[in-house]
């Protein structure tokens, strides 16, 4: 799939009241979000993780209709489960988020690198309307603005792509929870548990990353000399880890690998890594955190003093 120029809706909060400002082309913040969403699409157009996003869908099809949940897509005669549409439906979404990606925007308060809004888009469920959404139809995308912030103040070359891996990884996640919106047209459906029961509903983007990466990614703080802070600034450490339970086995991401991934996002070999049971290195979830200063988001939304804004299930407008 050819590239071509993203021209995107970037806002923030940034202001006296908190109140959201559109940034201009010429924004440092807007030129790094767009750096980044060209990232995110790249990867997500690339063969391999194309055909992780066609799996996603149909596990989520398949589990919609285990569910009996109405959803904007064709039942096959005599319940038989077959998906021959999918990868042309896959393609069209990868498209029209190129044309026209949904608002974007930076938001202070974020428990998470990213999160995303669902809108109801169809008023009537039906395959006749499967292809009739636009980017600013189906939801908005929030960035954590203090990273984006981070990025623009010229951090080491080093800590620049481990905050790109981190932001193109959970950009690419939200993409999943955006590909559901476009399946059902409701911003009331979520994930259904069938598609993974380990975590529950909504967890397509846990169920994206393991299937794209063998793994899901964290960065936790690298807690200094006391009795010096936490400092909020640092990109952290990487993790992967093949769970979200505190027994979920993990390892530390090479900074090797995060360049790799960030200098070559369409040619990158996938999985990031092959196997985590049995390395010498690998270390529970659980211990990372006793271990570590604890995820990153974590401590700088406890630090700020202030509620975080929790997922959000409608738009922030």
């Amino acid at each position: 799939m050819a590239a071509q120029a993203l021209n995107l809706r970037v806002l923030s909060d940034d202001t006296p009241d908190k109140s959201l400002k559109e940034l201009q082309p010429s924004s440092e913040l807007y030129r790094t979000t767009q750096a980044i969403i060209a990232s995110a699409l790249q990867f997500s157009e690339r063969q391999d993780v194309r055909q992780c996003l066609i799996e996603n869908g149909e596990a989520l099809v398949k589990a919609f209709q285990q569910n009996a949940k109405d959803i904007n897509w064709r039942l096959e005669p005599r319940g038989e489960t077959k998906y021959p549409e999918m990868p042309g439906f896959v393609d069209f979404f990868l498209r029209r988020f190129r044309e026209e990606f949904p608002e974007i925007q930076l938001r202070r308060h974020l428990d998470s690198e990213t999160s995303m809004c669902r809108k109801t888009w169809a008023a009537v469920p039906g395959p006749e309307n499967l292809f009739s959404w636009r980017g600013q139809d189906i939801g908005h995308l929030y960035l954590k603005r203090d990273i984006i912030e981070y990025m623009v103040d010229r951090p080491s070359r080093a800590a620049y792509k481990s905050f790109m891996f981190q932001m193109v990884v959970s950009v690419a996640h939200q993409l999943t929870h955006f590909l559901t919106c476009a399946l059902t047209g409701s911003a009331e459906t979520v994930t259904p548990r069938g598609l993974n029961n380990d975590y529950g509903e909504g967890q397509a983007g846990f169920f994206f990353e393991l299937n794209a990466l063998n793994g899901i990614v964290e960065f936790y703080a690298k807690p200094p000399p006391p009795p010096r802070p936490i400092d909020l600034r640092q990109p952290g450490i990487p993790y992967i880890f093949k769970g979200k339970s505190k027994e979920a086995l993990g390892v530390v991401l090479d900074q090797s690998v995060i360049q790799n991934f960030v200098d070559n996002i369409t040619t990158v070999p996938l999985p990031l890594i092959q196997e985590i049971d049995g390395r010498a290195d690998a270390i529970a979830r659980g211990d990372v955190v006793k271990r570590t200063g604890g995820l990153l988001n974590d401590i700088r939304n406890e630090d700020d003093g202030r509620p975080r804004t929790p997922l959000p299930s409608r738009c922030l407008d």
